[in-house]
């Protein structure tokens, strides 16, 4: 399925399937949390902008999210961009990210791209982060 708005993007947690992003998408503030990911999604070099709370809860066993930049990332206490990742996090970056608000003393577990990993993160980077 291709993935061209933000419309697009709210559905891929409804089906196991492969998504392609199309386009660069800028997500309004009201853009919430994919709650369960079991798929295949292939930002294809693209961009999503303005993220304000966590990308994706869990990407479930098998699933994979690869060649997708995250830019202009605000996270007030969140954890990461997914949750947990239980498959693979491939060719990925996360540009100009500001986590704010982030009380490390009561955090377990904590990290930009994830705040739990039992999967695999590979060829990944976080640039100009300010937390």
């Amino acid at each position: 399925m291709d993935i061209t708005s933000e419309q697009d993007l709210r559905k891929i947690s409804s089906k196991k399937d492969t998504f392609k992003l199309e386009t660069d998408i800028t997500v309004s503030e009201d853009f919430e949390t994919i709650e369960e990911f079991n798929g295949t999604l292939d930002g294809q070099g693209h961009t999503i902008y303005n993220l304000n709370s966590a990308f994706i809860e869990t990407l479930e066993k098998n699933s994979i999210v690869k060649n997708i930049t995250f830019k202009q990332v605000e996270l007030e206490n969140e954890l990461g961009l997914f949750y947990e990742n239980n498959g693979e996090i491939q060719s990925s970056s996360v540009k100009n990210v500001n986590i704010e608000n982030l009380d490390i003393e009561d955090i377990h577990k904590c990290g930009v791209i994830v705040k739990e990993n039992y999967g695999k993160i590979e060829d990944c980077t976080v640039r100009d982060a300010d937390i």
